[in-house]
């Protein structure tokens, strides 16, 4: 799966895993994602009785999709230009123009980075905005950051993620455990967990190792 683009077919799929808990088998996969979305979405409301928010209008759309997708504000003539519009189609218009921005490429980047704790600069940051601008699978950055190619000038920048981490081998460990597997070990860092049986101080060590 790709993990950067686009955002909301990833969103969607994480919607339909949730849901297939209770609505049974997944909609064809030629339908469209937003079809997807709202199907499960309304199922799940309709099961939990909750009961809709009213439609954003215009002004609080462009506003959220610009800040979740570029990590800003629209400009003033941005959402004035949207709010005018009569497209039926501009909503999708805007994710599509914010998703192909250089804004949206930086974002990612940055929250990448905030996901792996890393508070990077310099090399690692660059390396970063690359993986995103090429929509790298999330595999792949997982192996080019903790097993990176050192004759791969690319890689090499990805590196930095490990030299940073090794300053703190524990830490390190239970970060990377929770960032790229979402399991939080650091309890199994001083005994086998107590409650997961699975869990054993040797697999702490195993991984810090």
């Amino acid at each position: 799966m790709r993990m950067l683009r686009p955002a909301f077919a990833v969103g969607a799929v994480l919607l339909v895993i949730e849901a297939t808990a209770w609505a049974g088998d997944l909609l064809p996969p030629d339908r469209p994602i937003a079809a997807v979305v709202d199907h499960y979405i309304d199922g799940r409301d309709l099961k939990e009785r909750i009961k809709a928010a009213s439609t954003a209008d215009d002004a609080s759309l462009i506003r959220r999709l610009t800040l979740d997708l570029d990590g800003r504000i629209p400009t003033a003539a941005e959402s004035r230009a949207f709010i005018d519009s009569t497209d039926p189609e501009k909503r999708a218009r805007l994710i599509d123009r914010l998703m192909a921005s250089k804004g949206f490429v930086r974002h990612q980047a940055t929250e990448l980075d905030t996901m792996l704790m890393a508070g990077s600069r310099g090399s690692l940051r660059d390396y970063l905005v690359r993986a995103a601008g090429e929509n790298r699978p999330w595999d792949r950055i997982f192996r080019e950051l903790m097993l990176p190619d050192q004759t791969d000038k690319d890689q090499k920048a990805a590196a930095e993620y490990l030299r940073q981490g090794v300053k703190d081998l524990d830490r390190f460990t239970a970060d990377v455990s929770s960032t790229f597997f979402g399991v939080n070990i650091s309890c199994a860092q001083c005994h086998d967990h107590p409650l997961v049986r699975d869990w054993k101080q040797d697999h702490f060590f195993g991984m810090k190792a």
